[in-house]
């Protein structure tokens, strides 16, 4: 036959029960306080997130404003570029063209050079004969 609980183990387990019920609770609040936790560090993790993301547009907002003034830039970089090229060709050209001009000029001027030259020289060649004869 079984035996019949006794007061004194009845009490013992209600003790028993009490302290399991104790610990219970002290896990119970531990949970609280760690769920507690867990919930503000992902009300933080959500603020940062919608921080960073915020910042992430801005930044692209950012970088397509200077990709768009960049190219406009180089653009107008490119433009002043052709400009300065066309003005350094029209100015290399019209050099030229003074150039070829001043060495005509100089052709012709050692070509009159020459001619007196040579009038003087019949000139002179003439005088000596009238010298000569006199």
């Amino acid at each position: 036959m079984p035996k019949e609980p006794t007061i004194d183990t009845k009490s013992e387990e209600i003790q028993k029960l009490k302290e399991k019920v104790e610990q219970l609770k002290k896990k119970n609040d531990v949970l609280n306080n760690d769920m507690q936790s867990l919930q503000h560090e992902y009300l933080n993790v959500k603020v940062d997130n919608e921080n960073l993301m915020k910042r992430q547009k801005v930044d692209k907002e950012c970088i397509m404003e200077m990709t768009q003034e960049l190219t406009a830039a180089k653009v107008e970089l490119t433009t002043r570029a052709r400009e300065w090229e066309m003005t350094m060709h029209a100015e290399l050209q019209e050099s030229r063209q003074d150039r070829q001009k001043i060495v005509e000029e100089l052709y012709d001027l050692q070509d009159r050079f020459h001619n007196k030259e040579l009038q003087m020289k019949e000139i002179m060649a003439e005088y000596e004969e009238k010298l000569k004869e006199e």
